[in-house]
């Protein structure tokens, strides 16, 4: 877990997703998603996660925001993506802010 944190933290993901990573919706950032088990990420599976920053294509087929830069993110190893990903599932399952 620790490897994935670091690497949610290196990839600066608060920055938009919030400082607990459950979402945010600001005129700077404009709309990140909850990336706690309490969003939509508690649905997604492992290959779903690599799926996206491989190639920008959410489940259900929905095309991220451009202020994902899921392009910069293409390139890291499927290991460091798996290691993100069950990072994030180890959160507490938070709400969306207000």
């Amino acid at each position: 877990m620790d490897y994935g944190a670091y690497l949610v933290s290196l990839g600066d993901c608060r920055g938009c997703h919030g400082p607990q990573l459950n979402g945010s919706n600001s005129d700077f950032t404009g709309f990140a998603p909850n990336l706690t088990p309490g969003g939509s990420l508690a649905d997604w599976s492992e290959t779903d996660f690599v799926a996206l920053f491989q190639t920008g294509v959410a489940p259900q087929g929905r095309e991220v925001s451009e202020g994902m830069p899921w392009e910069i993110y293409s390139d890291v190893t499927e290991a460091d993506l798996k290691a993100m990903f069950m990072y994030l599932k180890s959160l507490p399952a938070l709400e969306m802010p207000e």
